[in-house]
């Protein structure tokens, strides 16, 4: 069953909804949940509806949690940990672009551990 392991939706259904949240990437919050919202009320299929309302649920949730934890983050594919939505089944992320540039945090996790080793054998 979806239920089992977390899973709230089926394997369809997080595939469909995430088609749709594709479709959105680069768009705002705010944007996405308005053309989300249009489409909704323009669909009669009750499959694809369920997708554009699991859509829906999932950009108002990550919308929520940007404005507590991230107030810099303004469109859905810059929310971290959201590779496996924006990313294609057959992409891999190899960190190039601009949501790369200034992904260096393992340097600086290094760099902060070789100061404090060097600091503590002085």
């Amino acid at each position: 069953m979806a239920l089992e392991k977390g899973k709230l939706l089926s394997p369809a259904m997080e595939k469909a909804r995430n088609a749709i949240l594709v479709k959105y990437a680069d768009e705002t919050f705010d944007h996405a949940l308005n053309e989300v919202k249009f489409e909704l009320k323009a669909e009669d299929n009750s499959s694809k509806r369920l997708a554009l309302l699991a859509a829906k649920s999932w950009i108002i949730r990550n919308k929520v949690h940007a404005m507590i934890n991230e107030p810099f983050v303004y469109s859905l594919n810059e929310l971290e940990g959201t590779n496996n939505i924006f990313l294609g089944d057959d992409e891999e992320d190899t960190g190039a672009g601009l949501d790369g540039l200034f992904d260096d945090d393992d340097d600086d996790d290094a760099m902060a551990m070789a100061m404090a080793m060097r600091w503590k054998y002085q």
